[in-house]
């Protein structure tokens, strides 16, 4: 299997992501966070764990956590962007932003780590406004992501310049996943592997009620998370009936300080 795998778990009324949010976000005017969907898919050696609260194509927050395999039961630092270990992103209507730093706190994962519970609390800034995400509580029951091939046929292409792999600034997704993430949302996980052992993405969070409204985009680089920004998504065609989605994208990304992508020429044409 490639370096990147796409998998996906979904929620049982057990599942939960909570918190408080100081101040409040954009759909939590009581400063309280409680996922309404709580969702799982894995990137490289990460388990991604997110929810949403809110209405993912108006008004919403996002905690995102990211916690390596490999993480041993216990306490844990939350490393800032770029760091090697649990890390977290926090994101509205109006932004998102990495935490800086943060914790989680009595990690335990059940056996097989088909479950996992923590405590976690970090600190996020978005458009210069500072967040306080505080008495975080993370439970998932029903099954961590497994590695798995892609899930429909199609394709998803784009170019990325300047590229961030060189003489690959042409993406042509080599495996797609597109599945389900709560009863509001689709997740589409397109990869492409470069050489046998690099593999460079792209992450698409859809509304599934309005799926020409765009919710959120990552670039991925061997399992890391980039935010993005100016994403946009146009043409879209989704039957449900035949199971066809198609559409066009773009977005920009930076991968290091001043360092700016820019993804163009977005194309999803997928049968899933």
């Amino acid at each position: 299997m490639s370096k990147f795998e796409a998998g996906q778990s979904t929620q049982t009324v057990n599942d939960v992501i909570k918190a408080t949010l100081t101040p409040p976000g954009a759909a939590s005017a009581d400063g309280q966070f409680k996922s309404g969907e709580v969702s799982t898919y894995r990137l490289g050696n990460d388990h991604h764990f997110w929810a949403l609260q809110g209405d993912p194509a108006r008004v919403y927050d996002l905690i995102l956590l990211m916690i390596p395999d490999n993480t041993a039961d216990g306490d844990h630092p939350i490393v800032p962007e770029g760091g090697s270990g649990v890390r977290a992103i926090f994101v509205t209507s109006q932004g998102q932003g990495y935490a800086a730093s943060g914790t989680v706190s009595g990690l335990k994962w059940g056996q097989g780590k088909q479950s996992v519970r923590a405590d976690f609390s970090f600190h996020s800034t978005i458009a210069g406004k500072s967040y306080d995400i505080g008495s975080g509580r993370l439970e998932f029951t029903n099954g961590l992501t497994r590695e798995q091939t892609a899930s429909v046929t199609g394709s998803v292409l784009a170019q990325v310049q300047p590229p961030v792999f060189p003489n690959y600034g042409s993406f042509q997704s080599t495996g797609v996943s597109f599945r389900a993430s709560g009863t509001g949302t689709y997740t589409l996980n397109a990869w492409q592997t470069i050489e046998g052992s690099e593999v460079q993405g792209i992450l698409l969070h859809l509304a599934t009620d309005n799926p020409g409204t765009p919710v959120r985009a990552f670039f991925t680089k061997n399992g890391w998370l980039y935010l993005t920004s100016d994403y946009s998504l146009a043409n879209v065609s989704w039957d449900k009936d035949q199971r066809t989605f198609e559409g066009d994208f773009e977005f920009k990304f930076n991968s290091s300080v001043d360092r700016e992508h820019a993804v163009s020429s977005g194309k999803i044409r997928l049968q899933y």
